[in-house]
């Protein structure tokens, strides 16, 4: 689904996002969070913003009822950011737990 209103800000797009998931409307989530890692990318992060890595992976397993590409976004985001206590480590469970 093309993004009408393009964010400015990654944050923007996350909460963009955050709102979509929550509304069920995942295809949109995961448009909003590529947007944020994108942004993010121009803004010259080099870890690429796991945490919308995250949530674009619990979108796209949404959005796609069962999704290994999805559990692997997830897991990358956890496994490049585990020692920090940003709540993406759980969306792999989460994931993984509809994959059967």
């Amino acid at each position: 689904m093309p993004v009408i209103d393009p964010p400015d800000t990654q944050e923007e797009a996350f909460k963009r996002g955050l709102a979509c998931l929550e509304r069920r409307t995942y295809q949109e989530a995961a448009g909003y969070f590529q947007i944020a890692i994108d942004l993010e990318r121009q803004g010259g992060s080099k870890n690429g913003g796991m945490k919308y890595l995250s949530f674009l992976g619990l979108a796209l397993n949404f959005a796609q009822g069962r999704s290994e590409e999805g559990l692997r976004m997830c897991e990358q985001a956890a496994k490049r950011e585990f020692f920090d206590a940003e709540p993406e480590a759980a969306n792999v469970p989460t994931v993984d737990l509809s994959l059967g």
